[in-house]
């Protein structure tokens, strides 16, 4: 195999500096003393210990001075005058003792007898020791050290994947990790990156939250890619619940579990929190037995959720030590940020002399997020912009008009195949070919095949790409915003709401639209005149797989109007909305809340309701629940007469039989689920006794009584739990001496 080489031209004089501190503090063990251009006085760098390099006897020790020397030309050689123009420092800091040991550091490459000479020459000035160290020497130190790559993690995109990370792990994520290549180059470790590691150290868990374009999928995958490349973590992507339980092994404690936009991609989705609320004992477990797990979500969705999600089964999601903002960026984050996508864009060198002088105030608009500045560095979509200060504010303030005005200006084969990767929910395969939808989709925007193939090849790294799953390729949106975007352009104009209802899936539409009930993210509105069209895709759905997975009784439950689910309906049997178990009488069942939709709305029959209401009791004397007293979907449905005397009924019974239902429980536990877990639906029915006036002294000295057996049980169950030691994830960073930087970040950046 070819000696690693890494592409360190294109990082910039500033990251070139804070990866050679990285280096040298990985290296000397300790953290460096780095300084501010301007007021090193000839040391980027400094140190006082000693060393003893690797495969080496001669040690060093004393004051160590660190020199960086970057260049932005790919193999360029150094040549002797770069030496010269450092003697003169190196002389007075030598006679100041700071200059035992002077190192320079450079990407360039080496000539043959370069670094004898060089040292001689700077030991002649008056360091003691001297060593030059050129590009091979640090491609050759990254390659051999994981743990240096996972504190810079640019560096995986600055060299081959596949020769940095060899092993299996890496080959079973690959798919997906290939596809963020193109962008790790640019990537800056920011304090959120930091904190989210910190939190998979302590906790096995971490949840990014974020506004789009905010980051949040390239954290995860960089945790993802640095768990596979140090400790050979399996990273398992998972798209839903089932997919949970399906992957997760307890007997495997090496797995990097990855669920990306956990709650819903664009909107809220309540199915989706049920399906996770049953699966919640058995993350807690995964935890527990080792596995690392990343869970990403927009803000606002994991906002809604949080009304849904059963948190008591699964503490961290009301710990702020493990629910990270990946949007608080610092001032120097965000300028580095800017400068890599700029630097390593494809914009020619014009612009970037032109909008240099704005960089810095660009950086520092409220709202910077790192996708726009990928956007910036990208000419696709600064087509129309002014290179002015104005101009440049207004990219970077405004961006979601701004991707809105490029979407809608596109020629109409470009929008045709923007539209085509929408309508195949964001994946469409390669190559692209004229079946029905396809065709009838073409045919209704008034563009030919060909035109949108090339289209497609036109639109790649600015609103498309490519990927590959196994051996299927497809072409999916650049970034999620992109489909925002498109979707607005949709929900804006009728006859494009005729194409997309004409060749969407039933499974992205249920997803995507809503139906005279409004859901926040929701881009497209249907109106009451195209109702029909969307009822005739329900009807071709076929039915669900299971009880607690139902897309289209969510979607009538979370999208729609009474109205609506009416008319769906007169024409099915609402019965099979009425819940058969415990887990069903929550407010984020679908058929409880179409149930509740519909009699609030004076549209569910009398026998149906009553009906619904005998199968609450009943399921919930069945399994010691409580749970349909505090459901808002079930208040919709019982009169408040009802619902006491349902309370009273299932008290009864588990006062009755406490202790021979707790052996019941006990001995039904598994392993997979946490011991607290199982007993969370009598814990919560006997609390609510404990607290409720309704019941008498007796019985509320009873259910203190029964809860307090739980907790020793739970205990008792516990201790056959070992906690798992989680291997440090954590990243650091070198020390500034001062905050003061005299150089701009954006100094070269159109060299």
């Amino acid at each position: 195999m070819p000696p690693l080489s890494f592409d360190l031209h294109v990082l910039g004089w500033k990251a070139f500096e804070d990866l050679v501190a990285c280096i040298f503090r990985d290296i000397l063990g300790q953290t460096l003393q780095v300084f501010s251009e301007g007021q090193d006085g000839g040391r980027d760098a400094a140190y006082y210990g000693a060393w003893t390099p690797k495969n080496e006897t001669k040690s060093y020790s004393g004051n160590f001075c660190i020199q960086c020397k970057h260049t932005s030309k790919p193999s360029r050689q150094i040549s002797m005058s770069t030496i010269d123009g450092e003697l003169e420092k190196i002389e007075r800091l030598a006679k100041s003792g700071l200059c035992d040991n002077y190192f320079l550091v450079t990407n360039h490459t080496l000539p043959a007898g370069f670094s004898e000479q060089a040292e001689a020459r700077i030991v002649a000035s008056g360091a003691k020791t001297a060593r030059v160290f050129g590009s091979e020497w640090i491609a050759q130190t990254i390659s051999e050290n994981p743990r240096l790559r996972r504190l810079v993690p640019r560096l995986y995109g600055l060299g081959d994947l596949t020769q940095i990370i060899t092993h299996q792990a890496y080959s079973q994520a690959r798919s997906v990790l290939d596809s963020i290549a193109p962008d790790l180059a640019c990537f800056v470790p920011t304090g959120a990156y930091r904190q989210s590691a910190q939190a998979l150290q302590e906790h096995g868990f971490v949840l990014l939250l974020g506004e789009p374009a905010s980051g949040k999928t390239m954290i995860a995958n960089l945790l993802a890619l640095s768990a596979a490349d140090e400790w050979n973590l399996q990273t398992l992507m998972i798209s839903n619940p089932a997919d949970f339980s399906k992957l997760w092994n307890p007997n495997d404690p090496g797995q990097f579990l990855w669920v990306d936009d956990a709650f819903g991609a664009t909107q809220y989705n309540s199915g989706c929190v049920g399906e996770w609320n049953q699966q919640l004992p058995k993350l807690k477990a995964a935890i527990k037995h080792g596995a690392r797990v990343v869970f990403t979500s927009r803000d606002y969705i994991f906002s809604a959720a949080q009304r849904d999600l059963k948190t008591s089964a699964f503490e961290l999601f009301n710990d702020s030590r493990v629910i990270i903002q990946v949007e608080a960026l610092t001032e120097g984050e965000r300028q580095m940020i800017l400068y890599s996508h700029l630097k390593a864009g494809s914009q020619p060198i014009k612009f970037k002399t032109d909008v240099k002088a704005s960089l810095e105030v660009a950086a520092q608009v409220p709202k910077f997020l790192p996708e726009i500045a990928r956007r910036f560095g990208n000419p696709k979509f600064t087509q129309g912009m002014a290179t002015t200060s104005e101009g440049v504010q207004t990219f970077f303030e405004r961006p979601v008009d701004v991707l809105f005005d490029v979407v809608s200006s596109l020629a109409a084969a470009e929008k045709a195949a923007i539209g085509l990767v929408f309508i195949a929910g964001g994946k469409l395969s390669i190559p692209v070919t004229a079946d029905d939808h396809v065709a009838g989709t073409l045919e209704l925007l008034g563009v030919t095949l060909g035109e949108v193939k090339a289209a497609l090849v036109s639109l790649e790294d600015s609103l498309l790409k490519r990927t590959r799953e196994s051996s299927s390729e497809f072409w999916v949106f650049r970034h999620p915003t992109i489909r925002d975007a498109y979707a607005t352009l949709v929900g804006g104009n009728p006859e494009l709401i005729d194409v997309y209802i004409a060749g969407v899936s039933t499974e992205r539409l249920v997803e995507e639209v809503t139906c005279g009930n409004p859901v926040q993210g929701a881009k497209i509105v249907v109106p009451t005149n195209r109702y029909q069209q969307v009822l005739e895709k329900l009807k071709s759905q076929p039915p669900a797989k299971s009880w607690w997975a139902d897309p289209v009784k969510s979607f009538l439950g979370s999208r729609c109007s009474a109205e609506f689910i009416s008319a769906y309906y007169a024409t099915d049997d609402i019965s099979t909305c009425i819940p058969m178990h415990s887990w069903n009488i929550s407010p984020h069942d679908s058929g409880v809340k179409i149930l509740s939709k519909l009699n609030e709305a004076g549209l569910l029959p009398e026998e149906v309701r009553k009906k619904t209401v005998e199968k609450i009791i009943k399921v919930s004397e069945e399994k010691y629940s409580a749970r349909f007293f505090g459901s808002s979907g079930a208040n919709g449905i019982l009169t408040n007469e009802e619902r006491n005397n349902g309370l009273k009924s299932v008290a009864k019974s588990v006062l009755m039989n406490g202790a021979s239902i707790l052996q019941e429980i006990k001995e039904s536990w598994d392993r997979e689920e946490s011991p607290d877990g199982i007993f969370y639906e009598i814990d919560g029915l006997l609390e609510l006794v404990d607290e409720n006036d309704m019941f008498d002294e007796d019985s509320q000295a009873e259910a203190l009584g029964l809860r307090e057996n739980i907790r020793e049980i739970v205990l008792d169950l516990e201790k056959n739990i070992k906690e798992p030691e989680y291997e440090k994830l954590d990243t650091e960073e070198a020390i500034e001496k001062s905050a003061t930087i005299a150089r701009s970040v954006f100094d070269d950046v159109d060299q």
